[in-house]
């Protein structure tokens, strides 16, 4: 018998505006004395929101970390409502249930070098990558694409990995 992602009971710890558009939430069990569930880098969670409203986002942070998991959100106006709720209605101290982790783009567990491709929002399951190939002593390159720097989540972070980081 197979069983779905884990019930989880987080709350959010901290926000940070990261780009233009774009801002990152620390989480954390709601529990302090339980770690946080393991996740493989590229994994999401699934965020059940105040309203009802179900969204997934990528972990961002470092998978050895289990004392606090990172997600950014970009605020779309014309989408379906669940990155204004999350940019308009998650603060430090919320409490909220989750589901996961869930790992749909796993990374690839070869010894060989990695290129990794990101496109704006999309840099976020890489930013849990990176920490994994450098543990495993692996070769990689990140080309980060955005509009404009303004809108580029995590440039200074990433620009202290250049010349590994090319941002476009």
């Amino acid at each position: 018998r197979r069983t779905g992602p884990r019930m989880l009971d987080l709350v959010v710890t901290d926000m940070q505006d990261l780009a233009r558009g774009v801002r990152g939430y620390g989480l954390a069990a709601s529990d302090p004395a339980r770690p946080l569930p393991a996740f493989g880098a590229g994994s999401h969670v699934t965020l059940l929101l105040p309203s009802g409203l179900e969204r997934s986002y990528s972990l961002c942070s470092d998978p050895a970390r289990r004392d606090l998991w990172r997600i950014a959100v970009k605020r779309e106006d014309a989408g379906r409502g669940g990155s204004r709720e999350v940019h308009d209605r998650l603060a430090p101290g919320l409490r909220l249930a989750a589901r996961g982790p869930i790992n749909g783009f796993p990374l690839d567990d070869g010894t060989g070098p990695a290129l990794l491709i990101a496109g704006g929002i999309g840099v976020t399951p890489f930013l849990s990558m990176l920490p994994e190939l450098d543990r495993a002593g692996r070769d990689w390159r990140l080309i980060y694409l955005a509009r404009s720097r303004a809108e580029a989540a995590f440039l200074p972070e990433l620009a202290r990995r250049a010349p590994r980081v090319e941002p476009h």
